[in-house]
């Protein structure tokens, strides 16, 4: 009897050839073709394992390989009420990295957002998962285009997320830092995006908050759950 591990293993097969070994050239049809491919191993890969619950490492290959759009989160995790506190006081939560792509480097948390996820469903289950707290309220900052990324995500979201606790610092090898004050070996790219937090912050507690709850439907949108 033919076990769905088998039927996995099969289509898996399948799929990775036509990735690979598939359609190449140049041309019209040729693209034509190759939009052919992406579909019917798309669907392949759906029908074994929907794509919101794949493995990283699967979904890793399909974001470097360019076959669907890679998107990330950047999320600053706060404890404080980001609207009443001064902003470039306001402590935003670091963790450390040491690896080939940033060697001994503070960063603000972030993750990659798979199909089919809300933003806020991500900033949430990735906090969850990295510190083990949960998320008590968020807000959109902004839309990041990562043209020159090291990494390459073509969209990331970038959130303020104020925790419903403080996470364990020494366990999750973690410090909180101001806003204002990032440390210096602190990722480039994320410290030019504090920058875009502060203006975001100063602006909104210069509103009303009749005004900032406007401001904010409006960036609501990018939560809006469009149905088919």
């Amino acid at each position: 009897m033919i076990s769905e591990v088998d039927i996995f293993l099969f289509l898996g097969i399948i799929g990775f050839s036509i990735l690979h070994f598939g359609i190449r050239g140049e041309g019209e049809m040729t693209k034509q073709l190759s939009e052919v491919r992406m579909k019917v191993l798309l669907r392949l890969l759906d029908f074994v394992n929907p794509l919101p619950n794949m493995q990283y490492a699967v979904l890793k290959s399909f974001w470097k390989n360019r076959q669907f759009p890679m998107v990330f989160s950047e999320l600053f995790l706060v404890t404080s009420d980001p609207f009443q506190t001064p902003p470039r006081n306001l402590r935003v939560l670091l963790s450390w990295r040491d690896d080939a792509d940033y060697p001994r480097s503070f960063h603000v948390p972030g993750g990659m957002i798979v199909p089919g996820e809300e933003i806020r469903s991500a900033a949430e289950r990735i906090t969850q998962k990295e510190f083990g707290v949960g998320v008590r309220d968020s807000w959109t900052v902004c839309p990041l285009n990562n043209r020159n990324h090291k990494r390459s995500p073509e969209y990331s979201p970038v959130l303020i997320c104020r925790l419903d606790h403080e996470p364990d610092l020494k366990s999750h090898n973690v410090v909180f830092a101001p806003l204002g004050a990032l440390p210096e070996n602190c990722i480039p790219y994320q410290k030019a995006l504090a920058g875009r937090g502060l203006n975001w912050l100063y602006v909104m507690q210069s509103l009303s908050v009749e005004d900032r709850n406007r401001v904010l439907e409006v960036t609501d949108v990018f939560e809006y759950p469009f149905e088919e």
